[in-house]
């Protein structure tokens, strides 16, 4: 299945050192918006859906790992009741392919995922799933928390985007914060959201 990705950003960011609540300093993780979306094409094949669940991999992704992988997924999302956020797609992007990705979309690379509540997409970077060293020490560096615990922290993250239709890092974090201590999220959400990520359906 081929898709064209057209966004305008959003990325997982977080004061992951102290698991808890994020700071505004933060934001400055983010490059400027571009003034009109960037047209990116992401070939992408589903493998299996679950109620209003789609999971799929990029084209590049090794068949066995992507589907390892994406149980992996499911399992956490089942873990923090995501049915919240109704029909959804998650897109595991192969390593390599990643930061090319966001850097076509004019975000920043060094960030592991990154959503669109407008079209209901999810897009998490392989590195989270599967060690490589050298994206992976990037990754603790930036974020300085150990490797397994990167993956639910990127995921409540996203689900607070998801879940609230909010692109703001600051309500993001807050729903996500709460998750993890095993409350029910909460979105404290205002506002238009700053940037949508459309896909269309490839010829």
């Amino acid at each position: 299945m081929n898709r064209i990705i057209a966004a305008v950003r959003n990325v997982f960011v977080n004061d992951i050192s102290s698991f808890a609540r994020i700071l505004a300093a933060l934001a400055c993780l983010f490059l400027s918006p571009p003034a009109s979306p960037q047209i990116v094409k992401l070939s992408v094949s589903e493998q299996f859906h679950t109620h209003d669940q789609h999971f799929s991999c990029t084209l590049e992704y090794a068949q066995e790992e992507c589907i390892r992988d994406l149980q992996r997924l499911q399992r956490l999302l089942e873990r923090y009741d995501a049915d919240d956020m109704g029909e959804w797609q998650g897109v595991l992007v192969a390593l390599f392919e990643w930061k090319p990705f966001c850097v076509k979309l004019g975000v920043d690379s060094v960030s592991p995922a990154m959503t669109s509540f407008v079209d209901h997409e999810t897009f998490l970077d392989e590195a989270l799933f599967d060690f490589e060293p050298i994206r992976v020490s990037e990754l603790v560096r930036k974020f300085g928390a150990p490797w397994k615990k990167l993956l639910p922290l990127a995921v409540t993250h996203e689900l607070g985007h998801a879940v609230c239709r909010d692109a703001t890092e600051v309500r993001a974090e807050f729903y996500a914060d709460e998750l993890r201590r095993h409350y029910p999220g909460r979105c404290d959400s205002s506002g238009d959201p700053a940037w949508i990520v459309r896909t269309i359906p490839g010829q």
